[in-house]
């Protein structure tokens, strides 16, 4: 008789939960293992399949694996109902999701053996997660304790409880979806969902994916302890909204202030809050202020750029930030399907700016979600610069409904797609009508009227809106140019090639520049150059140690100078700006990230790398392993180095490695095994 391992059966588990083929890649991030692994276990599950006279999987090498509705209830009847927690590794950041939601819904003693058992660790491990959780509670002004009697216990403010619940909630509902976590199974959690998904039907909304779910599990920890909230603020428009009335009458057994607390979340965005708040409610919007100019210098800092219009952003962030606080503080689970796919489409801004953002919610006390993070995404990186930006030949206006970070980075999406592309304005729908600015063409988020030639895309451009939107340009440009590009190249080849020639040879340049070759090829293809593309490893250096930190810099250096990428004013003007401002290039405790403005002294996009085993000492004692010296050439090419250089190094044991690599081949190929992007 052939049983299924652990291992097996949480890969089994995963693809009975998926719809269609499952790749290799998916299944191994999923489950934590590495690929080779998930092809050992394959083989385990595919004798267990003909033991049990089932079909065997469909594998198909480019597609993934496959199994079909009927196989799927063959083998749920085979596996039976036993929870798929035991068949599942979770990461440390799902531990730590994992262990604060439990302890923050306890109605029972629970000490480390149990909460090891839940994660299925070792107790050793489940302690060093708890010791993170104190850690990452203490920054919410949450206490975590423990005593024989009480077991392990979360106190606070009950406000702020919740929110950081609802913030690791968000974290592991994948989890809870798939059947590994039994939140979703809970009796009165299922209820909630019900009532709640007649409230969504009577209001004649729809809530973003998972926000009502969240929600139930929010209603149903409620319900389980006597903890109540206290509304600090007066709430006639909340107690008189539809939201409200549909939460008494479909949950009565609440008390006033959780209705009212339930139906903030419920109203989400359109929640208006009062100016004058005292106690716990309270925020002060000089406070925001200096808040978000933190913020813009931590940016800069991590991204390697200078705003130019750095009052108008910090305009921009503050006012972002004084209507988010309460959401903030309630946790309000907001989020639209422009937000899903920003992380996608950005990941380099994303994370900079997710890492930016640790020092807010530090500041303010309070979980900050991905969904708000994504905005200021959009914040940062409409107010980025590109270089050598062309005289323009078609004037776009953009008709936008989706607010105006959205509209900032939409305007910079269609004027990077071309360099004849200029974005005129930025309007509404209700102000098209009176416009009379000169214009070529309008791109539009919302469907205007017939009267009106415009493109429709989505706020987020996808491929296909792109490949829209360059056709027609295209079309455009090619009415108001003498000679296309492939003629003008003609021009000027066809005295170095022979007569009978000329045909074919303009034939074949007039493919290279189709609209649908290489101009599409290179707008569509195009991507952020990872760590690894700007350094080789001739551009990595080792030593021991280092007395003087300007030798540090001036040798990182070395191989960019000697490749002439960068001047020796390149160098000096590194130097300088630690001379000046002190070691604010250190991104973590160990690492220095060494760059200056370009000014004329770089010749190309490129990186180089010193590791010192015992450590270069920098002023204020600080001291570091690994100096990188990023030549940048403008505000945005280097973004996916920046990535990488912060997802890489933010792991110390990585940090560790790199500068206890023997040579400079390992080195690189430590840095070189990195996810790309």
């Amino acid at each position: 008789m052939i049983i299924l391992k652990s291992r097996s059966r949480a890969i089994l588990n995963y693809i009975l939960s998926r719809d269609g083929y499952v790749t290799l890649d998916e299944v191994a991030e999923q489950i934590h293992i590495s690929k080779r692994a998930v092809y050992y276990d394959l083989h385990e599950i595919i004798d267990w399949l003909k033991s049990k006279n089932i079909s065997l999987l469909k594998v198909e090498r480019q597609r993934g694996i496959f199994l079909s509705a009927e196989q799927k209830s063959l083998v749920l009847q085979h596996l039976g109902k036993s929870s798929n927690t035991a068949f599942y590794t979770f990461s440390q950041d799902e531990r730590l999701a994992v262990l604060i939601c439990k302890m923050l819904t306890l109605t029972e003693v629970w000490h480390a053996d149990r909460l090891a058992s839940l994660c299925n660790v070792s107790r050793n491990t489940v302690l060093s997660d708890l010791k993170a959780a104190k850690t990452a509670l203490m920054e919410y002004k949450l206490k975590l304790t423990y005593g024989i009697k009480q077991g392990y216990v979360i106190s606070g403010d009950i406000i702020r409880l919740r929110a950081v619940f609802l913030y690791y909630l968000a974290q592991i509902m994948p989890l809870a979806k798939r059947g590994i976590l039994p939140y979703l199974q809970d009796e009165v959690v299922k209820k909630s969902l019900v009532s709640l998904t007649a409230i969504e039907h009577e209001l004649d909304t729809e809530y973003v994916d998972g926000t009502l779910t969240q929600l139930a599990i929010l209603i149903g920890m409620m319900m389980h302890n006597n903890d109540r909230v206290i509304i600090g603020f007066e709430r006639e428009e909340i107690v008189n909204s539809k939201e409200f009335l549909l939460i008494n009458q479909f949950f009565p057994e609440l008390p006033n202030e959780e209705q009212v607390y339930l139906a903030i979340h419920l109203l989400g965005a359109r929640v208006q809050f009062p100016k004058e708040i005292t106690g716990e409610e309270k925020h002060n919007y000089a406070d925001m202020s200096r808040i978000a100019m933190r913020m813009i210098h931590e940016f800069e800092r991590l991204a390697c750029v200078d705003f130019s219009e750095k009052d108008n952003l910090l305009q921009k962030i503050v006012i972002h930030l004084d209507s988010s606080f309460y959401r903030y503080r309630y946790g309000i689970l907001e989020g639209t399907p422009v937000v899903a796919e920003i992380e996608k489409k950005y990941p380099e801004l994303f994370v900079i700016t997710q890492k930016v953002s640790e020092s807010l919610a530090k500041a303010i006390g309070y979980p900050i979600p991905k969904s708000d993070i994504s905005y200021l995404t959009l914040h940062f990186g409409a107010h980025l610069r590109t270089s050598g930006r062309k005289k323009c030949l078609i004037k776009i206006l953009i008709v936008c409904q989706n607010g105006v970070a959205t509209a900032q980075i939409l305007s910079r999406e269609i004027e990077e797609l071309l360099p004849f592309i200029e974005v005129v304005d930025i309007i509404s729908a209700r102000e098209l009508n009176g416009y009379s600015q000169p214009y070529d063409l309008i791109v539009s988020t919302v469907q205007l009227s017939a009267n009106y030639q415009a493109l429709t895309v989505n706020p987020i451009l996808t491929v296909e809106d792109k490949q829209t939107i360059l056709a027609h340009v295209f079309r455009m440009r090619k009415s108001v140019r003498k000679k296309d590009d492939a003629e003008r190249i003609f021009d000027i080849v066809k005295q170095y090639v022979p007569e009978d020639m000329h045909y074919n040879v303009k034939r074949e340049l007039g493919n290279y520049f189709n609209e649908k070759h290489s101009l599409f090829r290179e707008v569509l293809e195009q991507g952020q150059q990872g760590l690894a593309d700007l350094i080789t490893p001739g551009r990595i250096q080792l030593i021991e140690s280092m007395d003087d930190w300007r030798e540090g810099i001036s040798l990182a250096a070395a191989p960019l100078l000697e490749e002439e990428l960068i001047n020796d004013c390149y160098v000096n003007a590194m130097i300088e700006c630690v001379e000046n401002y002190g070691p604010y290039i250190f991104i973590t405790p160990d690492v220095a990230l060494a760059h200056a403005k370009p000014e004329g002294n770089v010749n190309g996009l490129s990186a180089s790398m010193l590791l010192a085993h015992d450590g270069i000492l920098f002023p204020d004692n600080k001291v570091a392993r690994v100096i990188i010296v990023l030549a940048l050439i403008d505000d945005e090419q280097h973004l996916g180095a920046m990535k990488d250089i912060l997802d890489f190094f933010g792991d110390e044991h990585n940090t560790a490695r790199l500068s206890n690599a023997v040579n400079e081949v390992v080195a690189y190929s430590l840095i070189a095994g990195m996810p790309t992007n």
